[in-house]
């Protein structure tokens, strides 16, 4: 079902969990957005960025395969997209620089859809307001 508060967005995913990266993309494409990635790796979502893709919000997992994603946090932060982190990780894992980032535990994919969107369109709400 399209979602007014997504459709048409480009959102950013990098998550390294196959079958959490295949849902929500499956998700967000259908509330109506347009799903860059996801990317397993931190080198790949900078190579697509290096591109000049268009990016309108970001879903981060913090760690991907023992590397972290802070570097690519600092880049989008600087061009200012709002990110939000989506982690099994307790927010003491995150660095008080990006303490204001919205953390979307990886246990929301667990339940229904349905709260993961909600999830999503909240904190989307907050970062861009």
């Amino acid at each position: 079902m399209i979602d007014p508060a997504l459709s048409g967005l480009d959102i950013l995913v990098v998550e390294d969990e196959y079958l959490l990266a295949d849902d929500l993309r499956a998700m967000l494409s259908q509330a109506g957005a347009r799903v860059a990635g996801p990317f397993a790796a931190v080198a790949h979502a900078a190579e697509w960025l290096d591109r000049g893709a268009a990016v309108d919000f970001a879903l981060l997992d913090i760690n991907l395969g023992g590397s972290l994603i802070f570097d690519l946090v600092a880049r989008l932060r600087a061009a200012t997209v709002p990110i939000a982190f989506l982690t099994g990780y307790s927010h003491s894992a995150i660095p008080d620089i990006y303490a204001d980032i919205p953390v979307l535990d990886k246990a929301v994919l667990l339940g229904t859809p349905d709260r993961l969107m909600a999830r999503i369109v909240e904190e989307l709400g907050r970062v861009v307001a």
